[in-house]
């Protein structure tokens, strides 16, 4: 896995509790097309862009996330190297 902040954007109060959430270990030499999620912060925008190496990361990833609070709306493309789902801190009050 890799991870990257978008450079001109701003950084939410919750990046810092959601960097621990991310796996660690997951190889990212050598992947021919990653899947890529981005993080949208509190005004809409996407901040940090997650990139993993193959569906079965992508999938610990997101059951990770979500049971940590966070909402992933998952996005179907036709491309390799397009954003496949937005990651949003849940709100406060929303249950699932």
């Amino acid at each position: 896995m890799k991870t990257s902040l978008i450079d001109g954007t701003r950084v939410p109060h919750f990046d810092k509790d959601l960097l621990p959430e991310l796996p660690s270990g997951i190889p990212s030499v050598g992947v021919i097309d990653p899947i890529l999620l981005g993080v949208e912060n509190d005004e809409g925008e996407i901040y940090r862009l997650i990139e993993t190496a193959d569906d079965a990361m992508n999938t610990h990833l997101i059951h990770t996330l979500q049971r940590c609070g966070y909402d992933v709306d998952v996005i179907i493309t036709e491309t390799s190297h397009s954003l496949q789902g937005i990651i949003r801190k849940q709100k406060r009050g929303v249950a699932e």
